[in-house]
């Protein structure tokens, strides 16, 4: 593909034919019907130990941050390989959150073609949570930091949409927080250090069986504010979280996540 601006148009006729079987919202490359899941992608560019290697975001407005499309083309393809309906070994999907509603503003007249703007509204769990850098090796004269998302007692791989930088973020009552956002482009701000402020949302969880061992992940977005305003995050990353064994907890008896009504831009 020659021009990234590109991207959803050159998919639309195979977007019209789905949404010809199928009837759902069209959002920015992504289905009304299956949105959570769809939410659930994650780049497959392996630069965790380089996050100030990373690309900086896509220099002309693409799609909104959920959307797969904002970081298409950018170092590598995106993936949805959490262990899903893909799997060889059944597993049965449980979402962590629902669409309230959704939406997207087109470029044009093509309505699955470029887009201006999109949002997803969600009521799910959120937790305020921080990212932690490890270093990569146990040589500590080897360079390289592995970066981790902390959820309640465990540290999950992040698995960073671009280069990531803190910012100074100010709400609509003036009272100012930092904030971490993906690095715009061309940007030279400081790469984020350790301990900067994220917030984690559940999407949900897969549960299926292994052998005679019960397996679960867990999937969570990463996200910081968004200037559009008080309650409007962007995506900055994903996690994905699970083990062998029965499952013993829900995250929504987690102390550190709360019930909310956001949306994502």
């Amino acid at each position: 593909m020659t021009n990234i601006s590109d991207t959803l148009p050159a998919i639309a006729g195979i977007a019209n034919v789905i949404q010809g079987l199928t009837g759902s919202e069209y959002v920015a490359g992504l289905w009304r019907d299956d949105l959570v899941m769809g939410l659930a992608w994650s780049s497959a560019n392996p630069g965790n130990d380089r996050l100030g290697e990373l690309p900086c975001a896509l220099k002309d407005y693409i799609a909104p941050t959920f959307s797969w499309a904002s970081i298409h083309g950018l170092s590598g393809p995106v993936e949805y390989g959490d262990g899903s309906r893909h799997s060889r070994h059944p597993m049965q999907w449980s979402p962590g959150c629902k669409v309230i509603d959704s939406g997207s503003i087109v470029r044009g007249q093509n309505p699955l073609g470029q887009v201006e703007s999109g949002f997803v509204r969600l009521k799910g769990w959120m937790a305020e949570s921080v990212l932690r850098p490890k270093k990569a090796w146990e040589d500590e004269n080897l360079p390289g930091l592995l970066w981790y998302v902390v959820v309640k007692n465990d540290m999950l791989p992040l698995h960073p949409d671009t280069r990531l930088e803190e910012f100074l973020w100010t709400n609509d009552n003036g009272v100012s927080e930092t904030s971490v956002r993906r690095s715009p482009f061309g940007s030279k701000g400081n790469v984020i250090e350790a301990e900067a402020p994220v917030f984690v949302l559940y999407l949900g969880q897969w549960v299926g069986v292994w052998g005679r061992k019960e397996l679960f992940r867990r999937l969570f977005l990463v996200l910081g504010r968004s200037t559009g305003g008080n309650g409007m995050f962007e995506r900055v990353g994903f996690c994905v979280g699970g083990a062998y064994g029965k499952l013993r907890d829900r995250v929504e008896e987690y102390d550190e996540f709360e019930e909310m009504d956001f949306t994502l831009v």
